[in-house]
């Protein structure tokens, strides 16, 4: 090929990503429009339900949109776009103020954006949507609002920079997998109220240290303090009915645990792998403990179905 046959190929090459930023930079400035005309429209009705956030890149400025409607036609098309979707991974937004008014924040709102560190939430939200603040790796501050009722499921999945959370006696459900592999959470408290402890809640969160779950919760779901390696106090009050499979499997720190009077059932693996685990204080007379409820403990059997676990 000559220099000349070298230089048109390079030429074709550079006009053709010349041809796709200007089409992409098109798509983008339609988007804002639409989206902005429709918050108009919807503030104008003085209803604000739902939030999720778009930020655009724009050179080197960054385009701020929040949605404050979750049925808005053009919003599904947007959030969904793969093209805006390829964008929200390199976004370097460090903090945002949700609005006043807004109820729920709509699902993986801020789900990626990697750069967040702060972030407020006002008084009026009840919910948080699945996968909301997923992988904000640098999210380290967050007050949750008195009157929060739910967190979704993955809602805060590998917020690994947050090291601690109040929730709020308002709340009622915990969703699966809600705060798994939080690496720097280090104790919980769920509050009287609680009904739902989802699966895998607080799985793989390793530097969690205490735990309280409330006689609130019926079932402490599956794997739901899985692999919490750091684990060295657990209070399970009276009310709790049912401990799920694998709830603390693997929490190696645990030493001692308390079973409460209510406990009916004491699932598969429940305490399977806790190698550090000393002492049961069991307190209930009608438990159902499955035969692996303590393998890889000092109590585990295969053969004896009297497991050796202190007190009545």
């Amino acid at each position: 090929m000559t220099d000349t046959e070298k230089n048109l190929s390079e030429s074709d090459e550079l006009a053709r990503e010349e041809k796709q930023e200007r089409r992409m930079r098109r798509f983008m400035r339609v988007a804002v429009a639409v989206l902005i005309l429709q918050a108009l429209l919807l503030a104008s009705r003085g209803v604000y339900d739902y939030v999720c956030v778009f930020r655009i890149p724009h050179g080197t400025a960054v385009v701020d949109y929040t949605v404050v409607k979750s049925h808005a036609p053009c919003f599904d098309f947007f959030f969904k776009s793969d093209k805006f979707r390829k964008l929200r991974p390199y976004l370097s937004y460090r903090r945002y103020v949700v609005p006043d008014g807004v109820t729920t924040i709509r699902s993986s709102s801020f789900s990626l954006c990697t750069e967040m560190r702060e972030i407020e939430l006002p008084d009026s939200l009840t919910e948080i949507a699945p996968f909301t603040f997923r992988d904000c790796r640098k999210l380290s501050r967050i007050r949750l609002p008195s009157g929060l009722r739910e967190i979704g499921t993955n809602a805060f999945q590998m917020c690994s920079s947050l090291r601690e959370i109040e929730l709020p006696d308002s709340l009622t459900a915990i969703g699966h997998s809600a705060f798994t592999h939080c690496t720097t959470l280090t104790a919980i408290r769920i509050p009287d109220g609680v009904s739902k402890l989802d699966d895998y809640a607080f799985a793989h969160c390793g530097a969690l240290r205490e735990a309280e779950i409330p006689g609130s919760v019926y079932r402490i779901g599956t794997g739901a303090f899985q692999d919490c390696t750091s684990l060295e106090k657990v209070t399970i009050s009276n009310g709790v009915r049912q401990i799920g499979w694998s709830a603390f499997q693997n929490c190696i720190s645990l030493k001692n645990v308390e079973i409460p009077y209510s406990v009916m059932e004491v699932q598969g693996l429940a305490f399977g792998g806790c190698s550090s685990l000393s002492r049961v204080l069991n307190r209930s007379f009608q438990a159902d403990f499955a035969p692996t409820a303590f393998a890889e403990t000092p109590y585990y059997s295969w053969l004896h179905p009297d497991w050796e676990v202190f007190g009545h």
